[in-house]
């Protein structure tokens, strides 16, 4: 059962500002980037319902925001079950590319634009760190590699990972690795 919240910004009030302050121009970026459905987020932001635990986490880890004030404002715990723990304030530092985005004298046709491109890069930056860890954490198979895309700097950078976890796992297999 959800405890009821005591904080003077609402989970749905906080999520909006973060999504602004992050470049998420609508709830399907945001659930894109979640791996939800969109009407989850939307539930969300319209106060309708709250994220669960494992939710959460990811969202503290997308807007940089400790995980045991997010369960207090999403009214999982309390503060002090959580040994007085804050809801995080409203007030975060906007990405410096969405501010420079925001405060240039340009048309708001533009200014959309723009918000969508480096959002549109965001989320490409992220899946490829997301496949460099896995790679770095032996999950990711990279069997499918192209030697066409070998111009890519991201591919370059995914097979020397590549090659470095299995240089390492061998070593850590024939008993060779560092202790």
């Amino acid at each position: 059962m959800a405890r009821q919240p005591d904080p003077a910004v609402t989970f749905s009030q906080w999520l909006a500002v973060q999504m602004r302050a992050f470049g998420y121009e609508s709830d399907l970026a945001l659930a894109s980037e979640l791996e939800v459905n969109g009407s989850t987020v939307g539930r969300w932001r319209h106060g309708k319902a709250t994220p669960d635990v494992a939710q959460l986490r990811k969202l503290a880890d997308l807007f940089r925001t400790p995980l045991p004030r997010l369960l207090v404002l999403a009214g999982h715990m309390t503060s002090e079950e959580l040994g007085g723990a804050e809801p995080p304030e409203v007030e975060q530092v906007v990405d410096p590319t969405v501010e420079l985005i925001s405060r240039a004298t340009i048309a708001p046709e533009m200014r959309r634009v723009l918000l969508q491109e480096w959002h549109r890069q965001l989320h490409r930056s992220r899946a490829q760190m997301k496949q460099l860890v896995n790679v770095a954490e032996g999950r990711l198979d990279v069997d499918w590699y192209d030697p066409e895309h070998e111009h890519d700097e991201f591919i370059t950078v995914l097979m020397a990972a590549a090659r470095e976890f299995g240089r390492l796992r061998q070593a850590d297999t024939h008993g060779g690795g560092n202790a």
